[in-house]
């Protein structure tokens, strides 16, 4: 979120969180402490940026 702002990103937000390794072997082998998910995010660059 930092980083598309520093890039002159406007209206930054995630839209969407997801568990995209549920029932599967990755949720399995990585840490609990990890719980990699997903996002979506929106953000828009204005033409003059």
């Amino acid at each position: 979120m930092g980083l598309l702002r520093e890039l002159r990103f406007k209206d930054v937000a995630i839209r969407e969180r997801f568990d995209c390794f549920r029932d599967t072997q990755v949720a399995e082998r990585v840490s609990p402490e990890v719980a990699p998910h997903g996002v979506n995010v929106f953000a828009r660059r204005p033409a003059s940026a």
